[in-house]
């Protein structure tokens, strides 16, 4: 299975959240609602840049705080062992809640789901604070996954690299956080999706280097003078020849 009906796989699975069924659920035909899912996504959208959200936290209440669920993938690691550095390609998950972005799919022919272009929707402002040089997303493709609850997921290709430190029994630990750019925990909350560690599930065999372990923790951190912590989310990854 190539990385492009994996990752399709992967989008279906964290929908439906882990139903289960095997990797050919995944290679069905696609069906589609006409018209009536043209008439959703104008009623839906239209609605939606008046609310303005795209541009603020989409939530009605603007004292609450904007729950954000982080998960990464690895696709592929490679190692320049001169530099110390750390090529990874993965598959970053975000999931979070949009107030604005919900309807009755009763009143649509049961359709509960939208996929919709980033540039439409608000998206979380999480960031590698750690990568050397910047981060290269290829989400030119991507779709936003809108679903009438508001429950949103974005699956986006990345890669960076990370500079590594070596240890003792020739393997190489190299550090990758992830947090919010602008907003403190009394604006946005980040979590892990899943478990404090990366899905290596969908990991090239191809690579000399073997993932030994990619464990995460969550800190918080405050910036002096700054009454909010801002979360971040720090992976581990070592890696062996």
């Amino acid at each position: 299975m190539d990385l492009r009906l994996s990752l399709a796989c992967l989008l279906l699975a964290v929908i439906t959240h882990g139903a289960q069924g095997d990797e050919g659920s995944c290679t069905g035909s696609i069906k589609t609602h006409g018209s009536t899912e043209v008439k959703l996504y104008d009623h839906v959208m239209t609605r939606y840049r008046e609310t303005g959200a795209r541009v603020a936290r989409p939530l009605r209440d603007s004292k609450a705080v904007l729950n954000v669920k982080f998960g990464l993938n690895l696709v592929n690691v490679d190692m320049d062992e001169e530099k110390r550095q750390l090529n990874v390609n993965m598959w970053v998950l975000q999931a979070w809640k949009d107030d604005y972005l919900t309807w009755d799919a009763s009143a649509y022919d049961g359709i509960d789901t939208l996929n919709l272009q980033k540039q439409e929707v608000w998206r979380p402002d999480i960031v590698p604070y750690n990568c050397v040089g910047e981060i290269e997303y290829d989400d030119d493709d991507v779709l936003a996954v809108a679903k009438n609850t508001g429950d949103m997921l974005t699956v986006v290709p990345a890669e960076c690299k990370v500079q590594c430190k070596s240890l003792s029994d020739n393997s190489f630990s190299c550090p990758l956080k992830f947090g919010s750019w602008v907003y403190g925990s009394n604006k946005l909350d980040l979590n892990f999706y899943d478990a404090a560690k990366a899905d290596t599930t969908y990991l090239s065999e191809g690579s000399v280097w073997t993932v030994k372990s990619a464990d995460a923790k969550r800190n918080n951190f405050r910036y002096p003078g700054v009454e909010e912590d801002y979360p971040n989310l720090e992976y581990t990854f070592v890696v062996k020849k």
